[in-house]
């Protein structure tokens, strides 16, 4: 796999232009190239999904904590502590962006028509075409989803 292909390059490519200060600019420069239907279908099934897949680690990891202290009775967070409480939700929460992020893309990629367009739309910018896009969000969001985790088990540890 070429340097200028890997997820890597994508990832250096974002922090360069943080340093430089011109991300912000280039971002609406990118973002005003996006704006078929399609791309705010994606903003649209992004919410559900990332919302849904927070509620589906939070409840693993409640289910989680439920299993490592089995006395625990009432709510689902009643009687847990900041400490434990925290490490659970907002890990969690932010590494459902980038599933959130990756299913919306590849659900409306998947639509002909819509493959199309953004086929399209994505050429126009170097970084801005579907795997470059999904390969950005496997890259970052692997180890947020893994460090989330491991954060997760140690809030329900602590429960």
């Amino acid at each position: 796999m070429s340097k200028r292909r890997s997820g890597a390059f994508q990832v250096l490519k974002i922090v360069r232009e943080f340093k430089k200060g011109n991300w912000w600019i280039n971002a609406r420069a990118r973002k005003q190239q996006q704006q078929s239907a399609w791309d705010h279908l994606i903003s649209f099934l992004f919410i559900p999904i990332w919302l849904g897949s927070a509620f589906g680690l939070v409840s693993l990891a409640v289910a989680l904590r439920n299993a490592i202290h089995p006395n625990h009775v009432g709510a689902v967070f009643q009687n847990t502590s900041t400490l434990a409480f925290s490490p659970i939700v907002f890990p969690l929460g932010i590494a459902s962006i980038f599933i959130g992020g990756a299913a919306s893309n590849f659900i409306v990629y998947h639509i002909p028509a819509a493959r199309v367009v953004l086929d399209k739309e994505g050429s126009s910018f170097q970084g801005t075409d579907y795997s470059s896009m999904q390969r950005g969000l496997f890259t970052l969001g692997l180890p947020a989803i893994v460090a989330a985790l491991v954060l997760a088990g140690v809030g329900a540890a602590i429960g």
